[in-house]
Order: C-alpha cells, then sequence, then structure tokens
C-alpha cells in the first residue's frame, strides 16, 4: 500500500474546484507477482465526499510466454469515477483500456 499526497501549486483560474474532485492523495495497493500476474488498484476521494475514482490495472508479463527474452507487458486497465483528465476532471467517466505497457 502507498500513500501519495497531492499539492497544487499556482492559481487554478481554469480548474477552481479541482480538489473537490481530485482531493489531496490517493491510496494504490498492488497484489501479485513480479514475474506473473499483477493486479493494482488506485482510489482517490475528492473534498466532496461523493466525489472520487478508483483504477484497476491488470498486467501479465510476456517474458513469460517468450522465455525471458521480451521485457513487454499485456496491460488492462478500468477507470470509473472524477479526475481522469484536466480538462474534464468534474465529469464522471467510465473507461476500458487494453494494450502494452513497457513497465508497470
Amino acid at each position: 500500500v502507498s500513500p501519495r499526497v497531492w499539492t497544487y501549486v499556482g492559481d487554478l483560474d481554469d480548474n477552481p474546484n479541482l480538489a473537490d474532485y481530485r482531493g489531496y492523495c490517493d491510496l494504490r495497493m498492488t497484489m501479485g507477482w513480479a514475474r506473473s500476474l499483477q493486479l493494482s488498484a488506485t482510489g482517490r476521494l475528492g473534498d466532496d465526499g461523493n466525489r472520487g475514482s478508483l483504477q484497476l490495472d491488470l498486467s501479465y508479463p510476456l517474458m513469460e510466454l517468450f522465455s525471458g527474452s521480451l521485457s513487454v507487458y499485456l496491460y488492462a486497465q478500468y477507470f470509473t469515477g472524477y479526475g481522469e483528465s484536466l480538462l474534464l476532471y468534474d465529469r464522471r467517466s467510465d473507461a476500458l483500456r487494453f494494450g502494452f505497457a513497457l513497465y508497470r
């Protein structure tokens, strides 16, 4: 479990109520094996208690399939909640993505 604390620097004229949706910290928990399947969950709760987000990341190293010769991960991500992007931070969104990652 690894908490991260956020500080907003400068003026927030473009995003005046950003902290209401993203808050000031998030909590990340990872479980699994270093050279196998890994699941990571990141939760964030905005200042307003009914706003927050959850992101789930699932990864699997392809080097296990190709005898250790390829350092790439098969990756799936699910996001639900507020604050996925700074542009649309105040709109709720749900997204499911699949792809490849170079590290996790």
